[in-house]
């Protein structure tokens, strides 16, 4: 079995396992025979069985991503946010059914069942993300149709390529402004810390928890597999990095710096977009050449709205963190922090990957817009 074989079967063992597990009660769910869980054990005889297979979906795509072309390592950052968002949610559902177990209240189906029920719609969107199966919409940056001739691509090239640059900064300043102004509620005294975590397994960062045995435990278990998922977007090592970046923003925006401001010296846009002007304009290319620069540019825009609207949609999702007590959780606050800062360097620096930024020269992932545009018309044409 090859290394994507490897990726695209874990993927479907976890699906599956997710699915059985959200399946209302004893109903035949998922590819492999399953059916939903009957009781609080044999819920957590399930979760058991998919807690190994959630870390080896990261393991793979950690693997997939390492030395793979630029679009197949920005889908496979887009599956991993869908799975954190996945293994969020699993672990918010076993926190909830585990309260219930322990306040004594018997396995009722049709409670069961409609709190299965709102989980596993939310998880299916991520699902089929996972799997492929959900088609990502139309560039909102691609025009109508196809242009006529050279002069039409040349307008289109330069009209694209400067929404592109606009829309990515936009995007990477709203959503890091969201998950920078929550590190300031936490507090900045908290942020050493919350960077130290960046990394390390939820028990080994945070101390034991008083609530061990069941389903807290794989509550745990799961909240684990999402830190691990948001690791592997960037390995470990990176990952340490863009916290300790987004630690100094937020400090920036303590004494009163503004995201936007910010953003534009690291990005340089408007630099750019003057700077592409005259290559786009003096360049001998032929229509074909202009179609697949605008389809790129295009397409470099739709992946970043994909990627920070799932990261929107994860901030959202780790508030319910905040009200998990000492006991379930130790020192929340700090896990909530290393969250935060992730997310807020993901997006930050993934954003100035694909406007080429000029300033960040160690994330260089994807071919961005610059050199989209200068790869693409300064190739020879002809024979």
């Amino acid at each position: 079995m090859n290394r994507n074989e490897g990726y695209l079967e874990a993927i479907r063992a976890y699906s599956d396992g997710v699915r059985v597990l959200f399946a209302p009660t004893g109903v035949a769910a998922g590819d492999r025979g399953g059916s939903g869980p009957t009781s609080y054990s044999d819920l957590a005889d399930q979760a058991e069985k998919l807690l190994p297979v959630s870390a080896q979906v990261t393991q793979a795509a950690a693997a997939r991503m390492a030395g793979a072309p630029a679009e197949a390592r920005a889908d496979t950052e887009i599956a991993l946010l869908a799975k954190a968002l996945t293994d969020l949610e699993i672990s918010a559902y076993l926190y909830q059914v585990a309260r219930e177990e322990e306040a004594g209240r018997s396995w009722h189906a049709p409670a069961a069942d409609d709190r299965s029920r709102g989980s596993a719609r939310f998880a299916e969107p991520y699902l089929d993300l996972l799997l492929g199966e959900r088609a990502a919409p139309e560039s909102e940056d691609r025009g109508p149709g196809r242009p006529l001739d050279v002069a039409a691509a040349q307008g289109e090239l330069l009209a694209g390529s400067g929404s592109a640059l606009f829309l990515i900064s936009r995007r990477a300043t709203n959503t890091s402004e969201v998950a920078l102004q929550r590190l300031l509620a936490i507090g900045l005294g908290e942020l050493v810390d919350a960077v130290a975590i960046v990394g390390m397994e939820v028990a080994e960062a945070l101390g034991a928890a008083e609530k061990v045995e069941g389903l807290y435990k794989l509550f745990r278990g799961f909240l684990d597999r999402a830190m691990g998922a948001l690791i592997a977007l960037l390995g470990p090592e990176l990952a340490k990095t863009v916290a300790e970046e987004a630690k100094k923003w937020a400090e920036k925006l303590d004494l009163g710096e503004h995201v936007g401001t910010l953003m534009e010296k690291l990005y340089q846009t408007q630099e750019t977009k003057k700077a592409l002007q005259p290559v786009i304009e003096n360049a001998a290319a032929d229509l074909d050449t202009f179609v697949t620069a605008i389809d790129q540019v295009g397409g470099l825009s739709e992946r970043y709205r994909q990627q920070t609207e799932l990261v929107d949609t994860i901030l959202d999702k780790a508030q319910w963190l905040a009200a998990i007590p000492a006991a379930a959780v130790p020192k929340v606050h700090l896990l909530l922090g290393a969250v935060y800062l992730m997310l807020a360097g993901y997006v930050i620096f993934v954003g100035a990957d694909y406007v080429d930024a000029p300033r960040v020269g160690w994330l260089d992932r994807v071919p961005g817009v610059r050199r989209v545009i200068e790869d693409n018309l300064a190739a020879p044409q002809g024979g």
